[in-house]
């Protein structure tokens, strides 16, 4: 009987592991630009999506590209269904997300559920806006310009998400220096100006007719504890252009870091501070976890974000657990 229940538990356990080490494996995906991939990358989940990286008002490549690659790491929640995200006026499929072997490819990509998603309406003011009052984009962009000294210059527009997934991800957030190129409008020469341009976005209609982030100063305070390196340096046409280093104040301490051989940014590194909307949520496909991955054709992406302060986990946890209970009720 000794012998039969060690060989029963050996057995349960072994299938434990197995099942664990299942559902942990890899996905095969293509990695390319374009439609038709002849190679492949492994991560948690298969991508395809769009890049068409901006400084201000400039593109940085000749045209948008559709690019399919891997997602991966902890920041990335687990268990997500496979689907499209489509245009409903140009039928344009802007993003999609799966987990089985090459599911981006051909026709399992035209199996996959299609979701409609619009463009939102947002508030413009400044040069960029051209005697438009309104614009429509993904996102909506709030810009405060603290170059001239005891002054600040606020401009508002919108911009269409630039680079893979990682700009959903600040939706709902303000942060020095902005994210990337594209969350700023003007094509800003001198890189240390990027120390006093502070950049919001929003995802709602009109949601930046005032800053997205309205948490109080006495809750500010509370929340933006983090002291983080703040740093700029991109490479284009083989020429590098670095900022000072300095320390910056938020509730979360980020780091974009992305390596591309298209276009004219080659390599781009930017570290700095961000703070969230304390009513804001998050985009479904994002966990609580510090880091994601993004490896797809000739580009190579990874984003992280920190924070020791007890009350922004909690919050962001929280806001975690409520998207993954509305996937309950919606299934």
């Amino acid at each position: 009987i000794e012998m039969s229940l060690s060989h029963g538990r050996f057995l349960f356990f072994s299938l434990v592991l197995l099942s664990i080490s299942s559902s942990s494996l890899a996905v095969i995906c293509d990695s390319c630009e374009g439609e038709d991939c002849l190679a492949d990358c492994e991560g948690d989940y298969c991508i395809q999506t769009t890049f068409n990286p901006k400084w201000g008002q400039r593109s940085l490549i000749d045209s948008k590209k559709r690019v399919k690659g891997c997602l991966k790491n902890d920041m990335i929640v687990k268990g997500l269904k496979p689907r499209c995200d489509q245009y409903s006026k140009s039928g344009k499929t802007e993003f999609c997300i799966c987990n089985t072997k090459k599911c981006t490819s051909g026709q399992k990509l035209d199996k996959l559920k299609t979701e409609k998603i619009e463009k939102i309406t947002c508030e413009c003011v400044g040069a960029h806006c051209k005697d438009r009052n309104t614009c429509e984009g993904d996102v909506c962009t709030y810009v405060v310009d603290y170059r001239i000294p005891k002054k600040k210059t606020i401009t508002k527009g919108c911009m269409d998400l630039s680079i893979p997934v990682f700009e959903r991800r600040m939706i709902g957030s303000c942060m020095v220096p902005p994210l990337t190129g594209a969350m700023h409008h003007e094509n800003i020469t001198n890189v240390n100006d990027l120390f006093k341009i502070e950049s919001c976005i929003c995802a709602t209609e009109k949601c930046n007719k005032k800053k997205p982030v309205t948490t109080s100063e006495r809750e500010l305070k509370k929340i933006e504890t983090e002291k983080c390196d703040f740093e700029v340096i991109g490479v284009t046409g083989g020429k590098t252009m670095r900022t000072l280093k300095k320390k910056c104040t938020g509730e979360f301490c980020y780091r974009l870091n992305f390596n591309s051989t298209k276009g004219k940014m080659e390599h781009y590194d930017v570290k700095g501070c961000v703070t969230f909307n304390n009513e804001g949520a998050i985009d479904p496909i994002f966990s609580s976890g510090n880091c994601a991955e993004f490896t797809g054709g000739e580009l190579d992406m990874k984003m992280c974000l920190k924070s020791e302060n007890d009350e922004a986990m909690e919050r962001l946890e929280a806001v975690v657990k409520n998207n993954e209970d509305e996937s309950v009720e919606a299934t």
